[in-house]
């Protein structure tokens, strides 16, 4: 963790990643997965605990407070979901949904939604368990590293 990084905008990245895909109709779409993966990517540099010494003096490692591992897990899950949210989807092998009037709507598309449906649940399920596996792997972590070395 880097003392020279606001959490709060590290939040809004991420909920901003989250809001669009979730609050849309329609199905997952590539570029979902796409950012989701950099802000993950990101997110993870510059909170993810890594390493404590002399030679990174500008890293600081908080005491172990769960509420705030929670919260970092939970965001890395929001992410996990959405960027998990297209494969999961394409697993799913939906139908093409052809081009069509706006009053009539094709069994092609009515199928399409539906699997998009069924892959935001599963999505959401991932990041679930990836928040919940996360945050122990914070605690294991940060406790690894907070640990007085032996000698």
């Amino acid at each position: 963790m880097n003392r020279r990084i606001d959490p709060a905008a590290l939040l809004i990245a991420v909920l901003t990643v989250g809001v669009d895909p979730l609050t849309v109709n329609g199905p997952w779409e590539k570029i979902n997965t796409i950012v989701a993966t950099v802000v993950g990517v990101i997110l993870a540099a510059y909170t993810w605990p890594r390493r404590m010494g002399p030679e990174s003096e500008d890293s600081y490692l908080p005491p172990i407070d769960n509420w705030v591992l929670a919260a970092h897990a939970m965001a890395y899950g929001l992410i996990i979901a959405i960027g998990v949210g297209w494969p999961v989807q394409e697993a799913m092998q939906p139908p093409d949904c052809p081009v069509h009037p706006a009053d009539v709507l094709p069994a092609a598309c009515t199928e399409l939604d539906r699997i998009a449906d069924n892959a935001t649940w599963w999505a959401l399920g991932i990041g679930a368990l990836a928040a919940v596996v996360l945050f122990f792997g914070l605690r294991r972590t940060l406790a690894r590293l907070t640990a007085p070395s032996p000698g």
